[in-house]
């Protein structure tokens, strides 16, 4: 029997990256890195990414295994802290997949990883045993949240308890649902973040 290529093509293992920001303390707990995913179809209004939506245009492809190695490698001794944002990671949710599956083969199974997605909690269901937490739910520009790890208020948290009490991340649900709010600027010039829209 020859290979089913179609299936190849639906399960690929690299994944479209806009870029990695290193350290960052906006994006959730600790000092982290940000790994920018490019590509996006959902368009909320009032998206700070815009630039992130075209996947090609605004992204380079990168092995899952490589970035698995430069995580490992630029955290050193120290547990990986990742949050994954976007663009959308769920449309490209075999490449964050095989990345969850190449931080395992690199020892790091016990990373602490937030992912944002814009799409509903149950259509990560086959990633979310590899989460700390995550943040889903469009944004919704008319009901900007105050404080919590999100942009607006009708996006919901969810946090991995079984992951949290196997691997403790060193936060709970409550402290993600009360984060306060933060932006930085980089020196390279980049902004990460909670950030106002521009009116």
């Amino acid at each position: 029997r020859g290979h089913d290529l179609t299936a190849v093509e639906k399960r690929p293992s690299d994944l479209w990256v806009a870029g990695i920001l290193y350290p960052t303390e906006a994006n959730g707990p600790g000092e982290r890195a940000l790994l920018a995913l490019s590509g996006c179809t959902i368009h909320c209004p009032g998206c700070i990414n815009k630039a992130l939506w075209d996947k090609e245009g605004s992204g380079t492809r990168v092995s899952a295994y490589d970035l698995a190695i430069a995580l490992d490698s630029e955290f050193g001794d120290q547990k990986i802290r990742l949050t994954i944002s976007g663009g959308e990671p769920m449309e490209q949710a075999w490449g964050v997949q095989a990345l969850f599956g190449a931080l395992d083969l690199v020892g790091r199974e016990d990373s602490d990883i937030i992912l944002f997605s814009g799409y509903s909690l149950h259509t990560a269901a086959d990633l979310l045993a590899h989460i700390s937490a995550g943040i889903f739910g469009p944004y919704h520009h008319e009901n900007p949240a105050k404080s919590g790890l999100y942009g607006s208020t009708n996006q919901k948290v969810y946090y991995n308890e079984l992951r949290g009490r196997t691997y403790n991340p060193g936060y709970t649900k409550k402290d993600l649902e009360n984060w306060e709010t933060c932006a930085e600027i980089h020196t390279s010039g980049t902004m990460t973040g909670f950030i106002e829209e521009s009116k």
